[in-house]
C-alpha cells in the first residue's frame, strides 16, 4: 500500500509539473501548426480571401463611378466644342465682316470690320523712297584719311544738320562707325565700285521730309551721289494724297493699302458673304463630331457585352434628343424657317448634311434672312442651341449633377469599404486567437497522452 501510494505521488507529481512547463512552452509559440501539425496558416489565409471578397463588388462600383465620371468629362468637352462653334453662329458681328477686292496690280489692300461698301478708283503715280547719298572714292577703306581732327556735316531735307567731330587719322571704316554710333534715322556703310571705296549714307524711313541729303569733310570728304527720298502720291476717285510710306492706312476709312508700283487700279468694299457658309459648315462638322463622340461613349457591343461609359445615361439622351429636335425644328422666319431652308439635311443616323449649291444660292439672294435666322434674339436657331446648351454646361446643369452624384457615390463607397475592412481585420484577428488556442490544446492533449502511456508503461514495469 505504501508503495503504491508513493507510486501514485511520484506520477501526477510529475504529470503537474510536465503540463505547467508545456503551458508556458505554448505561450511561446508564433507561428501557427508548430503545436498541432495542421496547417493553420493556410486555413487562415482561405479564410481572409474569402472574407475579403467581400470588397471586389465595392471596388467594382467605384471604378464604376469613376469610368461614369470620365465618360461625363467627355461628354462635357464634346458639348463645349460645339457650344464654341455655335457662339460664332449666334454673333452679329460674324456677318458683318468686310473684305476688299482689287482689281490691277499697282497695290493690295485689307480692310476692318464695319467700312462702308465703296469702290475706290487707284491710281499711283509716285512710290515713297528713301533718300541716299555717296562719296567721293578713296583708294583704301582702312588707311588714314584725317591728318588732324576734322568735322562731317550731314544734310537733311527739311530737318536741321548733324556735325560730327572726327579725330585725327581716322579711315574710312571709323567714319561710318563713327555716324552708325552716333547718328539717328540713317546708316551708312562703305561701297566698292569696282577700283575705289565710297562712304554712302542711306535714310531708314522713306519721304522727302527728314531724307539724307549730303555729308561733308572740308578738303577731305564730298557728296558725288545725292538722291533725296521722295513721298508717295496718289489720287483716290481724283482726290490727290500723298504719304511718306508706301503703306497707307487711314487715308480712306477702315482702308489699309500698300502701293508696290506706278499704276492705276479699284478697289471694292464689300461684306464677306464667305463667312457665313464657312460659319454654317464648321457647325455641321462640329455637330457631327459630336453624334461621333456620342455614339461610342453609348454604345453597346452585343457579342462581347461590352458598353460605353455613357451607355443607358438619363442626362446623355435628353442632352442628344434636344439637340436632334432643335436641328429639325422651325423658327418663325419668313422666308428661312428651318436649317433645311439652307440646304442642310438629316441624315438617317441622325447627323447633318450639307447641299451647297443650295447654301451658295440661299446666301447669294436670302443673306438677311439667313442672319436673322441664326442671330435673332426671340427665335435665332443658334440663339437657342447655344442657350440649351450653356444651361447644360453650368455649374447646376444636368452634366455637374450626374458628376457629383458619382463623387458622392464614390465617398459612400469608400466609407462602407473602410467600415468592412475593419471589420474584416477583426475577424482574422479572431480566427488567428482561436486557431491559436487550438494549437495549443492540441499540442497539451498529444503531450498529455504521450506522457501518460510513459508512465502506465513504468507502472506496468514496477508492478511486474
Amino acid at each position: 500500500m505504501i508503495i503504491a501510494n508513493n507510486l501514485r505521488k511520484s506520477i501526477f507529481g510529475r504529470y503537474t509539473i510536465s503540463v505547467n512547463k508545456w503551458r508556458n512552452i505554448m505561450a511561446s509559440i508564433t507561428s501557427l501548426g508548430i503545436g498541432s501539425g495542421l496547417d493553420l496558416n493556410g486555413l487562415l489565409n482561405q479564410l481572409n480571401t474569402a472574407e475579403r471578397s467581400r470588397l471586389k463588388p465595392i471596388q467594382d462600383s467605384i471604378v464604376k463611378e469613376q469610368v461614369r465620371i470620365s465618360g461625363y468629362g467627355q461628354f462635357k468637352s464634346a458639348l463645349s466644342d460645339l457650344n464654341d462653334v455655335i457662339s460664332r453662329l449666334k454673333d452679329p458681328e460674324t456677318f458683318n465682316s468686310k473684305t476688299v477686292e482689287v482689281d490691277g496690280e499697282s497695290l493690295s489692300a485689307s480692310v476692318s470690320d464695319g467700312t462702308l461698301d465703296a469702290t475706290y478708283d487707284i491710281n499711283v503715280t509716285q512710290l515713297a523712297t528713301r533718300g541716299n547719298v555717296a562719296t567721293n572714292g578713296f583708294d583704301s577703306k582702312t588707311d588714314d584719311v584725317t591728318s588732324t581732327d576734322s568735322e562731317i556735316v550731314i544734310k537733311f531735307n527739311q530737318e536741321d544738320d548733324i556735325t560730327l567731330n572726327i579725330a585725327v587719322n581716322s579711315s574710312l571704316e571709323d567714319i561710318r562707325d563713327e555716324i552708325n554710333n552716333n547718328v539717328e534715322g540713317i546708316k551708312s556703310s562703305i561701297l566698292f565700285d569696282g577700283s575705289q571705296y565710297r562712304l554712302t549714307l542711306s535714310s531708314e524711313e522713306t519721304g522727302s521730309k527728314g531724307s539724307v541729303s549730303s555729308v561733308e569733310i572740308v578738303g577731305i570728304m564730298n557728296t558725288e551721289v545725292s538722291n533725296i527720298g521722295q513721298d508717295a502720291r496718289f489720287t483716290a476717285n481724283g482726290i490727290s494724297i500723298t504719304s511718306p510710306t508706301n503703306n497707307i492706312d487711314g487715308a480712306i476709312e477702315g482702308l489699309t493699302m500698300n502701293l508696290s508700283s506706278i499704276g492705276s487700279s479699284s478697289l471694292t468694299i464689300k461684306n464677306d458673304d464667305s463667312l457665313i457658309k464657312e460659319a454654317l459648315t464648321q457647325f455641321v462638322e462640329s455637330y457631327n463630331g459630336f453624334k461621333d463622340r456620342m455614339d461610342k461613349l453609348t454604345a453597346f457591343d452585343i457579342d462581347s457585352g461590352s458598353s460605353g461609359s455613357l451607355n443607358g445615361e438619363h442626362t446623355v439622351r435628353s442632352v442628344s434628343n434636344q439637340l436632334s429636335r432643335m436641328v429639325s425644328s422651325t423658327s418663325g422666319n419668313e422666308r428661312i424657317d428651318m436649317l433645311a431652308d439652307l440646304g442642310i439635311s438629316i441624315t438617317d443616323d441622325g447627323r447633318l448634311e450639307i447641299d451647297e449649291n443650295k447654301l451658295d444660292n440661299e446666301i447669294g439672294v436670302n443673306k438677311d434672312n439667313i442672319v436673322s435666322f441664326l442671330t435673332n434674339e426671340d427665335y435665332g436657331f443658334a440663339n437657342k442651341m447655344g442657350d440649351m446648351i450653356d444651361k447644360t454646361l453650368n455649374s447646376t446643369g444636368m452634366i455637374s449633377n450626374a458628376i457629383t452624384s458619382s463623387e458622392n457615390r464614390i465617398e459612400s463607397l469608400r466609407d462602407q469599404y473602410t467600415r468592412f475592412e475593419s471589420n474584416i481585420e477583426k475577424n482574422i484577428d479572431r480566427y488567428r486567437i482561436q486557431f491559436q488556442q487550438l494549437d495549443s490544446m492540441i499540442a497539451q492533449m498529444s503531450q498529455t497522452s504521450n506522457y501518460l502511456n510513459q508512465q502506465l508503461s513504468l507502472l506496468s514495469t514496477s508492478s511486474n
